[in-house]
């Protein structure tokens, strides 16, 4: 009985674990790939219930708030993984930058 309940403790820290280092690796991945396209990352969110979830196994699904090349902000969700690359999905614009105000 012992040696299962340690067996279960080690197995959800190594989940755990795991699951970490995947965002961290998700959350530069991202963000390489919007500085790749000249925009800056204001923010990432895991949201593992975001558009597209269901049936999904690999991918995982993050909400994004980002400035692209021309400083206009979106809100976006991102679909990743190790093997697929980043994909957006309901990318919204969210504030225009108006460059004649300058």
């Amino acid at each position: 009985m012992t040696v299962t309940m340690v067996s279960l403790a080690l197995g959800l820290v190594l989940v755990i674990g795991l699951r970490l280092i995947a965002g961290r690796m998700d959350h530069k991945r991202v963000r390489q790939y919007v500085h790749s396209r000249g925009g800056q990352v204001l923010a990432i969110k895991w949201s593992p219930f975001g558009p597209g979830w269901f049936g999904e196994k690999s991918d995982r699904i993050y909400s994004v708030s980002y400035l692209d090349q021309d400083g206009n902000e979106h809100a976006a969700y991102c679909k990743t993984s190790l093997w697929t690359g980043v994909y957006f999905t309901q990318d919204h614009l969210v504030k225009h930058f108006d460059r004649s105000a300058r």
